[in-house]
C-alpha cells in the first residue's frame, strides 16, 4: 500500500469515528495501522514487529487487536453489494445461469468484468427462496443448496441433475477464486493462526475483506486484481449501514430437508425442460 493510500485509510477511520484516540497512549493511529498491515500482508511475528517499532510484544498485540476492531467496523461499509436490486451481467447474460440463478448477494469482493462475491442465489420459482451455494460437505437443507450426489434415476433425471451440478459448480468456482485472491494478497491466511483467539481470527478475515475492497476501489489496476480478472475471463470461456438481506429461518427438520430436496429437483427439472424445448 502506497503512502498516500495508507494516510487516506487512516483518515477514513478517523472521519467515520471508527478510531477513538486514547489520551494516555503514545501509539497513534498511523503506527497502529502500520503494525496491523505488516502483520496481515507479511505475516510478521509479534516479536519481529516489537523489534521494528520498538515496543513490547504486549503493546504490539494490544494495538493490533485494537486496529482490527476499528477496521472491522469499516467492513460494514465496504463489504456489501453495490445494489441489492441489480443482477450482475455475467449472470443475466449467460444462458448457463439465467434465469435459474437470479442474483449474487452479500459482498462484492473482486473488481472487474467478473466480480467475485459470496453468493446467496435467488431462483425465480415458487416463493423466491434464498440460499447459499455450497458443496457436498454440507447437508442440502433450507438456506444451503448443494449439488446432487450419485447417478440413480432415469436418463432424463440423471441429465437434469448433471446440468444442475454444472451450473452450480460454475457459480461456486467464483467463491473458490475469492479465497485464492485473499491468500495471495494476505499471506497470514497461508498458515495456521494458533496464536490468535477465535474472535481475533474472525476479525482478521473481515478486516482483510475490507482492506481488499478498499484497495480495489482506489487501486483498480493492482497486480492481484488484473491477474484474477484474467483468470476469471479464462474460466468463463471453458448508506454506509445499508440494511442487509433479512436472514431466513433455517428448517432442519426431516420434513424441511425433504421439501428442500424437492425444491432442488424442481429447479433441475426446469433447467432440463428449458434446454430441450
Amino acid at each position: 500500500m502506497e503512502a498516500p493510500l495508507f494516510l487516506q485509510l487512516c483518515d477514513l477511520l478517523l472521519d467515520r469515528g471508527y478510531w477513538e484516540p486514547h489520551p494516555t497512549q503514545w501509539v497513534g493511529i498511523d503506527e497502529s495501522v502500520a503494525i496491523c498491515l505488516l502483520c496481515l500482508n507479511y505475516n510478521e511475528r509479534h516479536r519481529v514487529l516489537a523489534e521494528r517499532f520498538q515496543h513490547s510484544s504486549e503493546t504490539v498485540d494490544r494495538h493490533l487487536r485494537r486496529c482490527l476492531r476499528s477496521l472491522v467496523r469499516l467492513e460494514r461499509d465496504l463489504v456489501r453489494p453495490i445494489d441489492y436490486h441489480i443482477i450482475h451481467p455475467r449472470i443475466q447474460n449467460k444462458a448457463l445461469f439465467w434465469p435459474w440463478f437470479k442474483g449474487g448477494r452479500v459482498a462484492h469482493m473482486i473488481p472487474g468484468s467478473y466480480e467475485m462475491f459470496y453468493l446467496i442465489l435467488i431462483v425465480p420459482f415458487h416463493d423466491y427462496q434464498q440460499y447459499y451455494a455450497v458443496d457436498t460437505a454440507y447437508t442440502n437443507m433450507s438456506g444451503f443448496m448443494t449439488p446432487f450426489r450419485g447417478a440413480r434415476g432415469t436418463h432424463q433425471e440423471r441429465a437434469a441433475r448433471a446440468l444442475f451440478n454444472r451450473c452450480h459448480a460454475s457459480l461456486r468456482n467464483i467463491i473458490e477464486r475469492t479465497f485464492g485472491v485473499l491468500k495471495k494478497q494476505f499471506p497470514i491466511f497461508k498458515g495456521l493462526m494458533h496464536n490468535y483467539l477465535m474472535a481475533t481470527q474472525n476479525n482478521i478475515v473481515l478486516t482483510c475483506c475490507a482492506l481488499h475492497n478498499f484497495m480495489c476501489d482506489h487501486v483498480p489496476n493492482d497486480v492481484y486484481f488484473v491477474e484474477e480478472e484474467a483468470d476469471g475471463a479464462l474460466a468463463d470461456n471453458i448508506n454506509p449501514f445499508n440494511q442487509m438481506a433479512r436472514a431466513q429461518q433455517l428448517d432442519m427438520s426431516t420434513q424441511g430437508i425433504a421439501g428442500w430436496n424437492e425444491y432442488r429437483r424442481a429447479i433441475a427439472d426446469h433447467m432440463y425442460y428449458h434446454q430441450h424445448l
